[in-house]
């Protein structure tokens, strides 16, 4: 879980602390860091807490330079970039002869396993957060990310930001959700740490997990919502602009004109020696839908021929190298909708409105807007894909999607890999005619061969954290 530190302008709920609602500090007192004393530079502020009793505690309120370590600065993650991060849903263990309930996900009907719903409280260590509802009698469970030996229910907390990007990638490679598939390699690589066994995670989770989570100023994106991003979808249906020679503009501006005239075409000097000139567009087209962004700005600068590149060039590249931005044809038809009650403003549903005196062409497709027929493809493909890569990196809730659509796409791999596991297969008394072949408990053969390593720790966090305590010593060293 992770802190923030509200700032002044902003009402107590909107600063918590790692564990349950209000702000409270685990890293020392607040009036000991650089912020708290150098406050014209910082802007921050420290403030009593009420109810402090015999131990008075101090409240930290963030100013623009703050560097408080101990949450993050409201002033760079909004608590809306933070929504439901402090929430969890955990996946646990059907009890035996149940049956399935009937409002349940058909992912779970045909696994050992169901998942709750989102809590309503902050899960508290291996208190697990308050449910707002008990679902297959299950009340009382043991949150833990790793596999324990005693006999007690167990629930893995997952974030449900999370766990919806999940099911994303899983209906991708499997056409469907694959609850037992994620469980079954839970069972087998579980890490207490980082989820599964030598998961490779950005560099910067090692330094900021310290024996609490130690905020550094430029980490917030790793605290912020993947799956509901503030505005994202919105500031997105304005980069859907359509192309300049088919807009409905320019065809409406083609249509009125009586002077415009076609200019001749400008000439470019052609290389005769260049063997892609004599392509089809259409092969070079094919050409292009085969190779990776790179490659192409390559070709480019080697041959004219590829000067102007087609929009479904563009298109393909966002479906292969921007695979997380699911919205593609969902902001798409938003798009749509808002053309169309614009038009419906501006004409009238009827088209009563629309007059004789504009072109035929720009009426038409004022009609089919509003009639909802599927226009031809005049999306400027090259706008959004260019406005995907600044944002990959600026905008926090989005580079932490991609980051962790990297670490679901190596899971859902190690799932398909499992399932191809002779094995992981060996199952008996299966609960139900649609239940699932694969056995999420592993195998007494899975066991001798090595192939289960679940452990609290795993061989790249403990490296890690390794690496820390030599770093600590050092410190003390030189301290002393």
């Amino acid at each position: 879980m992770r802190a923030r530190v509200r700032t002044k302008c902003e009402p107590q709920e909107a600063g918590w602390e790692l564990e349950n609602g209000l702000y409270y500090n685990y890293m020392g007192d607040p009036g000991d860091a650089l912020c708290s004393n150098m406050p014209e530079e910082s802007g921050c502020e420290n403030v009593p807490i009420e109810g402090g009793g015999a131990f008075p505690r101090q409240e930290h309120i963030a100013g623009p330079g703050c560097v408080y370590t101990s949450g993050y600065n409201g002033y760079r993650i909004t608590p809306g970039d933070m929504k439901n991060m402090r929430l969890t849903r955990y996946i646990i263990p059907k009890p035996e002869n149940t049956v399935d309930e009937e409002d349940a996900p058909d992912y779970e009907k045909c696994s050992d396993y169901f998942i709750t719903d989102l809590s309503i409280t902050t899960q508290d260590h291996f208190d697990p957060g308050q449910l707002p509802r008990v679902r297959y009698g299950v009340d009382n469970f043991f949150a833990q990310n790793s596999v324990v030996t005693e006999d007690i229910e167990l629930g893995v907390p997952v974030h449900d930001a999370c766990w919806k990007m999940f099911e994303h990638i899983s209906r991708q490679r499997f056409g469907k959700v694959d609850l037992q598939g994620f469980m079954a390699l839970w069972m087998r690589q579980a890490c207490g740490m980082c989820g599964f066994q030598n998961i490779k995670h950005d560099p910067m989770i090692q330094k900021c997990k310290q024996q609490w989570w130690d905020h550094i100023p430029g980490t917030e994106y790793l605290a912020a919502n993947p799956y509901e991003i503030p505005g994202f979808a919105l500031s997105m249906q304005e980069e859907y602009r359509e192309c300049r020679n088919e807009s409905a503009l320019a065809k409406y501006k083609n249509s009125t004109s009586l002077q415009a005239k076609e200019g001749p075409e400008p000439k470019y000097w052609v290389n005769s020696t260049d063997p892609f000139t004599k392509l089809s567009a259409e092969l070079k087209t094919m050409l292009l839908m085969e190779l990776d962004s790179k490659s192409i700005r390559n070709l480019r600068l080697v041959s004219r021929a590829f000067r102007h590149l087609p929009q479904q060039v563009h298109k393909h590249l966002i479906l292969k190298e921007l695979p997380w931005f699911w919205e593609i044809d969902e902001i798409q038809t938003r798009k749509q909708e808002h053309y169309r009650n614009m038009y419906i403003r501006m004409y009238g549903e009827d088209l009563s409105k629309l007059g004789d005196k504009l072109g035929a062409q720009y009426r038409q497709t004022v009609k089919d807007t509003i009639e909802r027929k599927s226009p031809p493809e005049t999306v400027d493909w090259r706008n959004v894909y260019q406005t995907l890569k600044v944002i990959e990196k600026g905008r926090i809730g989005v580079r932490n999607r991609v980051r962790i659509w990297g670490l679901l796409e190596d899971i859902v791999g190690r799932i398909e890999k499992l399932r191809n596991t002779p094995e992981a297969h060996k199952r008996y008394e299966l609960r139900g005619e649609g239940e699932d072949l694969l056995n999420a408990q592993p195998t007494e053969e899975e066991k001798e061969k090595g192939m289960v390593t679940h452990a609290y720790y795993c061989k790249r966090c403990q490296g890690g954290r390794i690496e820390r305590m030599v770093e600590e010593e050092k410190m003390d060293e030189d301290k002393s």
